[in-house]
């Protein structure tokens, strides 16, 4: 935390550096200057992705709950860009946790199948549908109708020649 922060000091416009303290303040549980760095790093580039780690941010600052203010910022970040992964998964974090479990299915389902075609998708896979099966158990209906399978590779290079 301290290189980072002097890192910053000795390139006060350097975005990365911005987002370096940023993660490192993450790690170190100091949300404050977490927020404050991501919050000058969007001030500075305007970046989509940085207003959805600032929501992020400010999730954790409240405990895993994602405040309304931090929906303002993903929903803004999913109008700009809706690729990204970490506005739509938190977006339906906030829906489930508002009441809105059918419409949080639908974003963790679909970002769940978009996961499950990438080669890096392992995680958010994973991520999604350990909220899917959550959302099961607590509303009772059949986890396997909710969550969303790895897609495999159809290829069959084993079989046999017809001749």
């Amino acid at each position: 935390l301290a290189a980072a922060k002097q890192q910053l000091d000795e390139n006060p416009d350097d975005i990365v550096a911005m987002l370096m303290l940023a993660e490192a303040a993450a790690t170190a549980g100091q949300y404050e200057t977490e927020i404050a760095a991501l919050e000058r790093a969007f001030d500075q580039s305007g970046h989509p992705t940085i207003r959805s780690m600032l929501a992020e941010a400010l999730t954790r600052q409240a405990d895993g709950i994602v405040t309304e203010q931090a929906a303002e910022l993903l929903l803004q970040s999913l109008t700009e860009n809706l690729d990204d992964w970490r506005a739509a998964y938190l977006y339906g974090l906030y829906l489930s946790q508002n009441g809105k479990d059918a419409e949080a299915t639908l974003i963790w389902q679909d970002l769940g199948r978009r996961a499950s075609r990438e080669d890096d998708g392992t995680r958010m896979l994973e991520l999604v549908n350990n909220q899917l099966r959550d959302l099961a158990a607590r509303t009772g209906q059949p986890e396997a109708d909710l969550i969303i399978a790895p897609m495999t590779d159809n290829t069959d290079n084993t079989a046999s020649d017809p001749q």
